[in-house]
């Protein structure tokens, strides 16, 4: 099936307009054009349909053309969610290797939580989050958990960076005692928690949290 740029490429051959006259009448410039002919760009849906506008096609070549950017919009973003969720087992693998060196821990194949730090009678749970884009579905993931146990006092989400919309969801998660944490923090906090001494010089934490 022919892809939506080579369709593009043959209606505009035979549009009687060359390429710099037919991208001046979309309101495009003519390297704008050059990447959308070429499948190296998407078009917005604004921009196509100002280009099939432009092409005076009857309703079934249009309907036939939005039909094919659906299916390769849909493409884009399912390639794009691949790559995010590559990195977050990235993060994942990593958190678990520097929490693993120094505490107990467990992965959950359900993934609520990703894995568990134990010591005797405790378990604190942690999401590696790497970064927060449904804090919701995280507090629903996390009260789940607290319905399941009554061992468990605090909830860890680990993401890569802190940002300043962290404390805007601190205020949503704080009645459920989910705590969002660097790598750092977290590691300091299961110290505590297990009442190990962290080593400090000068004031500083000297605890190895790197994320190679």
């Amino acid at each position: 099936m022919a892809l939506l740029h080579q369709i593009l490429q043959d209606a505009i051959a035979n549009s009687g307009l060359n390429k710099g006259d037919f991208a001046k009448a979309c309101g495009l410039s003519r390297t704008s054009l050059f990447h959308i002919l070429n499948g190296t760009s998407l078009p917005k849906k604004p921009t196509l349909n100002r280009i099939s506008k432009v092409l005076k096609k009857d309703q079934e070549f249009l309907k036939h053309l939005d039909q094919l950017y659906q299916s390769e919009l849909l493409q884009k973003f399912n390639s794009r969610s691949k790559v995010v969720k590559t990195e977050q087992e990235h993060f994942r693998a990593r958190l678990f290797s520097k929490i693993k060196r120094k505490f107990d821990c467990s992965v959950e194949e359900s993934r609520i939580p990703d894995f568990w730090v134990n010591s005797n009678s405790v378990e604190v749970p942690v999401f590696a989050e790497m970064r927060i884009t449904e804090p919701y579905n995280l507090l629903g993931r996390a009260q789940s958990l607290y319905a399941k146990s009554e061992r468990i006092t605090k909830i860890f989400a680990c993401v890569s960076v802190a940002n300043s919309i962290h404390e805007t969801y601190k205020q949503i998660f704080a009645t459920s005692n989910l705590e969002i944490v660097t790598s750092d923090h977290l590691i300091r906090e299961l110290n505590q928690i297990f009442g190990r001494k962290t080593s400090t010089v000068s004031g500083h934490f000297m605890v190895d949290i790197s994320m190679d």
